[in-house]
């Protein structure tokens, strides 16, 4: 049994990242080239025959006395590996942000950060960049927007997280408005603060703050804004 070689690597990794699997890349030269999945299972690729062998190791297992840590699976092709991977990935639960009261001790990762992170994110003229004593960050306003928001740490009757913006309470926010801070920008691991405004002072403002894994969950985060928020457009 044989490692696959380079190209059939490199068609693997750029295959989750075009397609935002959570996958976590490891090759650094160092162990042999792998993926960790979002439940921790590890995935290694070999081949033997003309046959393509995955080797799953689940670390919890690795014990002295219990042979269970390594299944192998025998697949025909990359293309079949590939569809196992998704299927894979798509079927572990995942939450990508979840709201804090915690917003001003969160640790920013200096030594990882790209200037233009946000370059992907500007998409119209209501969005600018601002920039405070550590990096650049998004704001977003929108006074064609008016929303009613609540709180998701008051969530009695919905979901875990609570909806975002909320049509059941009487008082809209006189715009939308968001922040979007950058916690660390490092490719496939990176990690945001939203800010959303909840209140219409001008100058005691609140805000509700999301921690968001990843640029997918930022994608999706921002998506379920605009989504409810459409409702109140004017």
């Amino acid at each position: 049994m044989i490692q696959i070689d380079d190209r059939e690597k490199e068609r693997i990794f750029q295959f989750i990242k075009e397609n935002e699997l959570d996958y976590e890349i490891i090759d650094n030269g160092i162990i042999k080239p792998h993926l960790i999945a979002t439940d921790d299972q590890r995935f290694f690729f070999y081949k033997n025959e003309g046959q393509y062998i995955i080797s799953k190791y689940d670390k919890s297992k690795d014990k002295p006395g219990n042979s269970g840590a390594y299944q192998y699976y025998t697949l025909q092709s990359i293309t079949q590996i590939l569809e196992q991977l998704k299927l894979y990935d798509e079927g572990i639960p995942k939450t990508f942000w979840e709201a804090t009261s915690n917003t001003i001790d969160y640790p920013f990762d200096k030594s990882n950060y790209k200037d233009d992170w946000y370059s992907e994110l500007i998409k119209d003229e209501h969005y600018s960049i601002e920039e405070d004593l550590h990096c650049k960050y998004v704001v977003y306003s929108n006074d064609k927007y008016k929303p009613e928001i609540k709180s998701p740490f008051n969530t009695v009757g919905d979901d875990a997280w609570g909806s975002i913006i909320h049509e059941s309470k009487p008082e809209r926010i006189n715009k939308l408005y968001f922040e979007i801070h950058p916690v660390s920008t490092l490719e496939g691991n990176e990690s945001y603060m939203l800010k959303i405004l909840c209140n219409n002072e001008e100058v005691l403002k609140e805000y509700i703050t999301y921690r968001v894994k990843k640029r997918k969950g930022l994608r999706l985060l921002m998506e379920s804004i605009f989504s409810e928020a459409e409702e109140f457009k004017l």
